[in-house]
């Protein structure tokens, strides 16, 4: 009997480990990759993006609110002051004493409004923007403005010219600042503010009066758009 040789296996292949270049360099291991990067950047960088904008949209709230505040404290300021000084709130009555009496109610309403108006605009100022400069501008401006309100009222001719003055000094102070240096480009005859006697029957007075309150509505304009510039410190 003859014996069978066993024969050869055929196409016989013996398994390689993967290397870790081939590993590195596959396809597969690229779509993982890309994968998990995908996965940590949204992890990470969605959140951190989500706070930024929120951040921003606070600002944006504390910035317009704030400017609001401002504008309306002002603008309602420099009214009273202007209706004051023009003879226009007067008494129902033929009462001389009434009626001066009415005036005068007006006039030290207006007056107390804008310190209380001005003076919470200030702390928001300082609590906002403890670093920047227009906390010490809205304070002089806040000066300003109740000296400037006080010239609608009968003043002794000193007390007068002194208000008048200083508003003078003022606005050359304001003409450095480069945000409201704009906002006092006209010019103002001042001569008829110093008048003592007859002032709201004077035309000239009134114009006056009138040219003054509108640049000081044009600086505190220009506080308002420089507040919008700013970024809240806190």
């Amino acid at each position: 009997m003859s014996s069978i040789a066993a024969s050869q296996p055929k196409d016989a292949t013996i398994a390689r480990p993967l290397s870790l270049g081939s590993i590195v360099h596959s396809s597969a291991f690229a779509t993982a990759l890309l994968g998990a990067i995908v996965t940590a950047f949204g992890w990470f960088v969605g959140p951190m993006v989500a706070r930024t904008l929120q951040n921003h949209e606070k600002s944006l709230e504390v910035r317009s609110a704030l400017a609001t505040d401002m504008s309306k404290s002002f603008t309602v300021a420099v009214g009273a002051g202007q209706r004051v000084a023009s003879g226009l709130i007067y008494g129902p009555t033929g009462d001389r004493h009434k009626n001066a009496a009415v005036v005068q109610g007006a006039y030290n309403t207006g007056l107390g409004r804008w310190q209380v108006d001005a003076g919470r605009v200030g702390a928001q100022l300082a609590a906002r923007y403890p670093r920047n400069a227009i906390v010490g501008e809205w304070r002089r401006y806040r000066l300003a403005v109740t000296r400037f309100y006080r010239l609608s009222a009968a003043l002794p001719a000193g007390e007068r010219a002194s208000f008048v003055r200083r508003t003078q000094a003022y606005f050359r102070r304001v003409k450095t600042i480069p945000w409201t240096a704009k906002a006092v480009s006209q010019k103002v005859n001042w001569t008829p503010l110093f008048r003592t006697k007859g002032f709201r029957k004077s035309a000239r007075y009134r114009q006056a009066y009138d040219k003054v309150s509108s640049l000081f509505v044009s600086i505190g304009d220009a506080f308002v758009d420089e507040v919008l510039s700013l970024r809240p410190e806190v």
